[in-house]
């Protein structure tokens, strides 16, 4: 073995009797010389011509290195960074010295990239920089890339699509945290409030419309309403026609204020629909507070997350409530003592009723902060009178509080809650009532 100098100080080793293979190529002499630095290591490489002692070594910048015509290192565009120290040793003998910075640094580089997809969300392709096995390794890591990236949008894609179907507050109530960790039967109970809503005589409305009209109407409506619920950290539990059932875990202020913007944007919808020669259409929600199982049943074929509880039952009732006594939003006492402070809201004392399904009676409340201008100022301005005159009706003083209805009924004609109470007084002075009338209302409708 024969030892060499390198002009700039590297150890070249050539050796006879040592067979290295480069891509498709037999080379007498294959050796790593290890510096301090990795990155300034040298490959050393000779290659003989014995069958041909007069062949002719010619450099391609661009191609490659080839000895008559037979290709010894290829040197793609960008490839190496430095060029090949190609010198003559004897007639037909060559030797070729190649710092592997040139090695190390592609490998370096698509390393770090592979690292950083690992660490972030995003992918990071590595540059193709020689056509040998870095090269194809490089190839592969970005083909490679290239399908996990696909991969996961399409199960971003696919989990975003359940979450329209269970939504995330679902899954994080149950403590899942995916969709596939969902199992029938599972199931939590914690207070939470239920909404209900319900577009007014929507039958009557749905038909003067084609099919095809009233499937864009929902949707309009809908679309409208879903994204208040959610920035007020509620969810829908299920869409029913035109009615809506939605879930407020957290404050009571949730529901309540989002009643309210739903009431207010409601408004708008109608000022849009006047616009375009459409009728008004009017809404009533209904809200409770209570107890409720949240879980999953159905069976293995078919399973679903849904809501048990009588809470559920009341704030349906409440919804229907809002038909009788011609309220916008109507909520329980449960509801409304729940808040921090219930004087931040408008409202007044509607009755205390016994709803269907209901043996215990129920106070409930209209919230003012829901009605439209200038109905609300109206209600508003006489909540005083309104509250005793209700007191004399629970109280069985019907002339005193048909009296009072009456007055009320003058300065606002248009609350339908005065014309339902002034019927009653006038009912219970012509009918009379039982002995054991307690003032509460059975309402056997839903």
């Amino acid at each position: 073995m024969k030892l060499y100098n390198s002009p700039d100080g590297g150890l070249w080793y050539r050796d006879d009797i040592l067979t290295g293979i480069y891509p498709g190529k037999s080379l007498s002499s294959c050796k790593m010389i290890v510096a301090p630095n990795p990155a300034n290591t040298e490959l050393v490489i000779t290659y003989p011509c014995t069958h041909n002692p007069t062949a002719v070594l010619t450099r391609y910048n661009s191609c490659g290195i080839r000895v008559s015509g037979e290709t010894v290192m290829d040197l793609t565009p960008g490839g190496l960074r430095s060029k090949a120290d190609v010198r003559r040793l004897s007639p037909g003998v060559y030797l070729i010295h190649i710092k592997t910075e040139d090695i190390v640094m592609p490998v370096k580089e698509l390393l770090a990239n592979m690292k950083r997809t690992g660490e972030s969300s995003q992918t990071h392709y590595t540059i193709v920089r020689t056509n040998d096995e870095i090269g194809e390794l490089a190839e592969g890591y970005n083909e490679m890339s290239l399908r996990i990236h696909n991969y996961i949008s399409n199960i971003s894609r696919m989990n975003e699509a359940y979450y329209r179907f269970v939504p995330r507050q679902f899954l994080d109530m149950l403590g899942k945290k995916d969709i596939t960790d969902i199992t029938l039967g599972d199931q939590v109970e914690q207070e939470m409030s239920v909404m209900f809503t319900d577009i007014r005589d929507f039958t009557s409305i749905s038909e003067s419309m084609t099919l095809r009209e009233n499937f864009d109407f929902i949707n309009s409506y809908l679309g409208l309403m879903e994204p208040i619920i959610s920035r007020h950290h509620g969810f829908i539990d299920k869409y029913m026609g035109d009615s809506i059932m939605a879930l407020f875990d957290g404050k009571v202020e949730n529901a309540i204020e989002a009643a309210i913007e739903m009431a207010q944007t409601m408004k708008d919808f109608n000022q849009v629909r006047q616009e375009e020669g459409q009728p008004a259409i009017r809404m009533g929600i209904g809200i409770h507070t209570g107890n409720l199982m949240l879980g999953v049943v159905g069976g293995f074929g078919k399973m679903e997350g849904t809501v048990i509880s009588d809470a559920v039952n009341l704030a349906s009732r409440l919804e229907g409530l809002t038909k009788i006594y011609g309220s916008s939003i109507i909520i329980s006492q449960e509801t409304l003592i729940r808040a921090d402070d219930p004087m931040t809201y408008s409202h007044r004392y509607l009755d205390s009723v016994k709803v269907k399904g209901k043996k215990e009676a129920v106070f409930i409340f209209e919230l003012l902060d829901g009605e439209p201008e200038p109905a609300r100022s109206r209600k508003t301005a006489k909540r005083r009178q309104f509250a005793q005159a209700v007191r004399l009706y629970s109280s069985r003083q019907f002339e005193g509080a048909l009296r009072l209805f009456t007055e009320l009924h003058h300065f606002d004609p248009d609350d339908p809650t005065l014309r339902l109470y002034i019927g009653r007084c006038a009912e219970r002075l012509e009918t009379g009532i039982a002995d054991d009338w307690d003032g509460i209302e059975v309402i056997q409708t839903k």
